[in-house]
């Protein structure tokens, strides 16, 4: 789970501060209480307003009556979520390929948003495309190999269909938030990325309720703490409009970010950290020339941090002297934290792939979700197993993934490209 926080013009008390003392008490007592509908806030769900409308390469569909032609994965996410956007006054747009459906509240303008969704998908397809084999697997009409199997074939765990979303959260001390799943969940590919505009957290609480009627372990997400949110299980992400604490953002930077995570997760499944947050920055910055979502930061972020990214990165660099690059710099970041020097070299990393060696970030993904799916397991007897809280790769083996597809060098290449990163592909990465 990802929660990219919005950025805080400097000089100000910091937002975060009013929402400290008994903020669960006070949004528990607002949701109970909730009877009107004032701007930007989620209505009761038994007031009904009329015929839910999805746009759709430029034409206007009804959940009841869906092309034919639509996705397995779009008409389910369209038929899922039409009564909660009755009840809630919204519409949606769904891209062209009907990978994200976009909800927002029916007033908005959904034209120039769903644009943007096209613009973050095409940059994104370009920058991490299919990885070869699975696309050789596509045309040869073959199954993924590298797709779990059924439940209880091959080695997969046999699960209860009451606990088949996840069991109780596990809470290490690095402060990230994991989960026992007892399933690998859809295959990938095939899930359609839903993404909301909330008002403010209130919102989000309902929207969180309306998601652990079908996914349990999301009763303990805190909904009333977070800004936005970013799931795996379901493809779900948000972001708030109307929060007090948004005195210097950007609804598209927003939009860019949460966009970028969902496909990511589509395409690769879980990763390292580094890597899904960097992709999502190199999207954000070839696309708006800029930053403005800071996973798990709450702190004054300086107008300067949304930009000059490749300065920064070049400036760690020439303090270093010739301290070369290491993988575990960004490998050992935790989820749940932040860390400006990790956070820099994520998105130097990503952006490096990027521009000096487009796919081969596709390919070492895969490898890393191979890995993923026969290191991750718990050994049950009998032949079933089940998935280790909290696991991930090791800095070595992600190291070695890296050089097999790039060689020993790869590092140093690494470490050259950073110190150069002003003048280097890096400093070059806005779509133009």
């Amino acid at each position: 789970m990802s929660t990219p926080r919005h950025s805080h013009r400097p000089g100000r008390s910091h937002p975060l501060s009013r929402f400290r003392v008994g903020r669960r008490a006070l949004a528990a007592i607002a949701l109970a209480l909730v009877t009107t509908s004032p701007a930007g806030a989620m209505e009761p769900a038994a007031q009904r307003k009329g015929p839910v409308e999805i746009e759709w390469r430029g034409e206007v569909h009804h959940p009841d009556a869906l092309p034919d032609s639509l996705s397995e994965g779009a008409r389910a996410a369209i038929e899922s979520w039409a009564p909660w956007m009755e009840a809630q006054r919204y519409r949606g747009g769904l891209s062209a390929d009907g990978r994200v459906l976009l909800l927002v509240p029916a007033r908005s303008k959904i034209a120039k948003r769903l644009d943007l969704v096209e613009r973050t998908a095409a940059h994104f397809d370009r920058a991490l495309p299919l990885p070869k084999r699975r696309r050789a697997a596509e045309d040869g009409k073959q199954q993924d190999p590298a797709e779990p199997a059924p439940e209880g074939q091959n080695g997969g765990s046999p699960v209860d269909p009451a606990q088949s979303q996840g069991q109780s959260p596990e809470k290490p001390s690095d402060g990230s938030w994991s989960y026992t799943w007892s399933d690998d969940g859809p295959p990938r590919e095939t899930e359609t990325a839903v993404v909301l505009e909330l008002g403010d957290r209130q919102d989000q609480a309902l929207v969180i309720r309306h998601l652990a009627k079908e996914h349990p372990y999301l009763g303990a997400f805190p909904a009333e703490t977070v800004s936005g949110f970013s799931l795996e299980r379901p493809l779900v992400a948000s972001w708030l409009a109307n929060e007090p604490e948004n005195e210097e953002w950007s609804p598209d930077a927003e939009l860019v970010h949460r966009t970028a995570t969902l496909l990511f997760l589509r395409r690769f499944g879980q990763q390292p950290f580094w890597v899904q947050t960097g992709a999502a920055w190199h999207t954000e910055i070839a696309l708006l020339d800029g930053v403005w979502c800071f996973p798990y930061r709450a702190e004054f972020i300086f107008a300067v941090e949304h930009s000059g990214w490749p300065s920064a990165l070049a400036n760690m660099y020439t303090k270093r002297a010739k301290q070369p690059f290491r993988l575990d710099e960004v490998a050992d970041w935790k989820r749940g934290t932040w860390d400006k020097d990790a956070a820099l070299q994520s998105w130097g990393l990503a952006a490096w792939f990027a521009t000096e060696h487009p796919g081969v970030l596709s390919e070492i993904l895969e490898d890393l979700h191979e890995h993923r799916d026969q290191a991750n397991r718990i050994d049950l007897g009998n032949g079933s197993w089940k998935r280790i809280p909290g696991w991930e790769a090791s800095v070595a083996d992600q190291a070695a993934i890296l050089e097999r597809h790039l060689g020993p060098q790869v590092f140093e290449d690494v470490t050259e490209a950073f110190r150069n990163a002003r003048r280097s592909a890096l400093a070059k990465t806005r779509v133009r």
